[in-house]
């Protein structure tokens, strides 16, 4: 049933026809039932008194809750003023003892005695709405709340509007609100389908949001609100791009991702599969293809087939939503140039002459491109229609990994810290496979090219910032890394003289240098550190044998609590 058709029956609550007196208003989680029944209050907010069960410590509190909003819960100090500037008038019939507000609330009379009292000097009816039935505490008696609930129902001038998903009620209370529902619900409306009239632009783009779902039947507004944040946050790293129809895509993209996530909306439940079933190749088939289709990216293409952007971007953002990566401005920059060149039909539309001319001009997006990011971005898409249209890729690869790795080595030495230790061939989604593994060890050889270029530069200069800074990501590199410590194992060597140890020229990019190569050269083979030390030293004065000693007692101490 849509709601609002059952707006319009809440809405008229008031009037002589209407003969319910306490109505179940039945859906899922988020379809919008406490949105709706809120909208058909609106001009009854006077007369209206919301409960939720949720949070509730005990059954008793529904009075309580109830009385705190006639008395003190509004500008005016409650709704009970707005009707009679007097409380004492209207409480002076229940009992002579009670002559203001702190009496009332102080006094040891039964709150429902109390709330029928006033609710007998309503003009009109009184409408008690009870959201959350099946949330509850499990501390709370189910069965005690729905008794007040059957109490409150007897009051002549009270109608009782209810709201529960009664899918999710416990299997504990289930028996008990079977029983209840016969005997007290009048009529159960069930909501199946949103409100038209709901105000979609807090949610997104009206005309958006009303093609989504006019596409896909998502049910909960959470997850629409959901979605739409996580739209807000993806579009911080799209602020410089001002073009509507890509921003439309990720809003697409954004939405896809969290309903499926959430709702799993195109998520099949399999038949068991029997060992029997295994052996019939027919039926063995079809479960393949059921389990593919069941895997999140043949789930969101259900969302994203028609868009111009690729199934990177999708993957893209789908990771970063599960926590897997983060998301940067360039890379979101790199995926819009990317979307540009696609032209007006989607690739996987385009015939194979189309295509053919797209990858036609990968030289000159090579040339262009402005870092290592960039490049095999556009490598993995290139490769990648290369592949499908069975062309020869042996010039596209080594155009790529020649530029990557001189990118690697210049983005090296002018970024701090080091990017090349948090870069990886894995966090390419669009990427083939021979565009990782090039990826993968093009980065080691740049690694090791760059080691060669540190330690030229320490066996000349060890006393400036650029010294400090590669004898720094030599050392991390030499403790942490499996791949290359090797290689910096085998050139050490070259650092055993004079320049490598606190003798002269000193300052605190030299003495942080120093210590650096010391504890490389001692942690290599500390015997051997001991035996050319003892070389060395002769022709040091005494604060340079100071220094360096005060250094190894350092070591000293580490290598200790390490063991």
């Amino acid at each position: 049933m849509n709601a609002d058709y059952v707006e319009n029956i809440i809405r008229n609550i008031d009037e002589k026809f209407y003969t319910y007196k306490c109505i179940l208003v039945d859906g899922t989680w988020g379809i919008g039932k406490s949105y709706m029944v809120r909208k058909a209050l609106e001009d009854k907010k006077d007369k209206a008194f919301y409960v939720s069960l949720f949070g509730l410590e005990s059954a008793q509190q529904i009075y309580h809750d109830i009385l705190y909003q006639l008395l003190l819960h509004t500008e005016n100090g409650g709704k009970l003023v707005e009707w009679c500037k007097d409380i004492t008038k209207i409480f002076g019939n229940f009992n002579e003892k009670i002559k203001n507000i702190n009496t009332i609330l102080e006094s040891h009379f039964s709150e429902r005695d109390l709330l029928k009292t006033i609710i007998q000097k309503f003009e009109g009816h009184c409408i008690i709405v009870v959201d959350d039935l099946e949330r509850h505490k499990k501390g709370v008696n189910f069965e005690e709340a729905l008794g007040i609930i059957e109490n409150l129902k007897q009051f002549e001038q009270v109608k009782i509007i209810l709201i529960a998903h009664s899918g999710e009620i416990r299997s504990e209370d289930k028996d008990i609100y079977d029983k209840f529902k016969e005997k007290v619900i009048d009529r159960i409306f069930e909501v199946t389908e949103h409100s038209n009239s709901i105000k979609w632009d807090r949610i997104g783009k009206q005309e958006f949001i009303a093609n989504f779902l006019s596409q896909h039947n998502v049910k909960n507004l959470r997850t629409l609100q959901k979605a739409r944040c996580f739209f807000n946050d993806v579009e911080r790293c799209c602020l410089e791009i001002k073009d509507e129809k890509f921003i439309d895509e990720i809003r697409q993209i954004c939405f896809a991702v969290v309903v499926e996530d959430t709702d799993k909306l195109y998520y099949r439940e399999l038949p068991e599969f029997s060992e029997q079933d295994a052996s019939n190749p027919q039926k063995r088939v079809t479960r393949i293809l059921a389990e593919s289709e069941n895997k999140i990216e043949s789930r969101l293409g259900q969302y994203t087939k028609k868009l111009k952007s690729g199934e990177a971007l999708v993957k893209c953002i789908y990771k970063y939503y599960k926590n897997e990566k983060i998301l940067t401005k360039e890379e979101m920059e790199i995926h819009y140039k990317i979307y540009r060149k696609a032209g007006d039909i989607p690739n996987n539309y385009k015939s194979e002459k189309e295509m053919r001319q797209y990858i036609s001009v990968w030289k000159t997006e090579f040339d262009e491109a402005k870092g290592s990011t960039e490049l095999t971005f556009l490598a993995g898409e290139y490769d990648r229609w290369y592949q499908v249209l069975g062309e020869d890729d042996k010039e596209l690869i080594e155009t790529y990994e020649k530029k990557l790795e001189k990118f690697f080595v210049d983005e090296a030495k002018k970024i701090m810290p080091n990017p090349l230790d948090h870069y990886s061939g894995g966090k390419f989604d669009n990427a083939t496979q021979t565009v990782r593994e090039i990826y993968n060890e093009v980065l080691k050889r740049a690694k090791c090219r760059l080691v060669q270029d540190y330690i030229e530069y320490l066996c000349e200069k060890t006393n400036d910032e650029t010294a400090w800074k590669y004898s720094g990501q030599l050392r991390d590199w030499y403790t942490d890394s499996t791949d290359i410590g090797k290689y910096i194992e085998d050139n050490l060597e070259r650092l055993f003289t004079e320049k490598s140890f606190p003798v002269f020229g000193m300052n605190d990019c030299k003495y942080y240098t120093c210590c650096n190569i010391i504890k490389m050269l001692y942690q290599k083979d500390s015997e051997h550190f001991v035996e050319r030390y003892k070389e060395l030293k002769t022709s040091f004065d005494r604060m340079s044998i100071y220094r360096t000693e005060m250094i190894l007692r350092e070591l000293e101490i580490l290598n200790q609590i390490n063991k």
